[in-house]
């Protein structure tokens, strides 16, 4: 719990995601956690009406993340530092592939040999991706969209982001 709980909060900090964590001590209040686009001076109680900014999309979680974003919080959450040619681009939007690519790496997913099973729009002969979403599908870290694809050059959002590091987070726990 405490490592995802970290998760949580590494994900708010780095890339300016409002998150809100129910105080142990009140069950009826909630703690805002900072965000780096606007930090506060300090933490501000809110009433529990202000917990339902979901419905409002106050997490912002359809809006799409960069390489380095991902990479840092994949980095922040399983200890183990990502680096290859791909961090040449840090700015740059980070597509599905790339991202599973690199949370499974960062995690100290090594060993990805397999092909398949595989999703219905990947080429496991052809695509560089095959062995790391074989491996995601196979352990159920993330089952695709509905009709069996992968879509592997969609750009990540912050949602499928928090989906993928969430599983791969209890995988490893378990």
């Amino acid at each position: 719990m405490k490592r995802f709980l970290f998760f949580v909060a590494v994900l708010s900090l780095s890339i300016g995601l409002p998150i809100y964590l129910s105080d142990y001590q009140n069950q009826n209040s909630k703690i805002d956690l900072l965000t780096v686009n606007n930090p506060p001076t300090e933490l501000q109680e809110t009433s529990p009406a202000d917990t339902n900014t979901c419905q409002n999309d106050a997490y912002k979680t359809d809006n799409v993340i960069t390489r380095a974003e991902i990479i840092e919080v994949a980095s922040s959450t399983f200890g183990q530092t990502f680096e290859s040619a791909t961090d040449k681009n840090p700015d740059e939007l980070v597509n599905r592939a790339e991202a599973l690519k690199i949370i499974l790496l960062s995690a100290g997913f090594t060993d990805l040999n397999a092909v398949a099973p595989n999703f219905s729009d990947v080429d496991t002969v052809n695509d560089w991706f095959a062995p790391f979403t074989a491996f995601a599908l196979k352990e159920k870290l993330l089952s695709g969209y509905s009709d069996g694809t992968f879509h592997a050059e969609n750009t990540l959002t912050r949602a499928e982001a928090c989906k993928i590091i969430t599983a791969v987070s209890h995988y490893l726990n378990n």
